[in-house]
């Protein structure tokens, strides 16, 4: 989705579209503040991109969401103020690309970041400032 205009979470949505196993939300596309990935949401995704989100603050991933998920990124999200809780659940995740996120960059660090035991489990990480 690209340049939607959405204010409302799109994930309240898309979750609920049992089969969906790519999301990819650049500018435009989300102008709230808050998204949330629900318990049983998206059972079959394994592909989520998120980028330049800039007014995305707050990203919540409750325990049971996103079960298939593979691959995450999270690209110019200026504004997003730290790696959500329930990634740590989310033990299918290999791949993960965190680039330019200035408020957590330093969250990120690895073996010392507050949000590094979030993310600690993944194959593969890519962190670009």
């Amino acid at each position: 989705m690209s340049a939607s205009g959405l204010a409302e979470d799109p994930m309240q949505i898309l979750d609920e579209l049992p089969n969906l196993r790519i999301v990819i939300l650049l500018l435009g596309s989300f102008t709230g503040k808050k998204m949330l990935c629900k318990f049983g949401g998206f059972p079959k995704l394994e592909v989520l991109k998120l980028k330049k989100l800039m007014e995305l603050e707050e990203w919540n991933v409750e325990e049971g969401a996103l079960p298939s998920l593979k691959d995450l990124e999270i690209e110019s999200c200026s504004n997003l103020k730290i790696i959500p809780d329930g990634l740590r659940l989310v033990r299918t995740l290999r791949q993960l690309k965190l680039a330019k996120l200035p408020i957590i960059s330093s969250r990120i660090k690895e073996n010392q970041g507050e949000d590094w035991i979030k993310i600690a489990h993944v194959r593969h990480i890519c962190t670009e400032e």
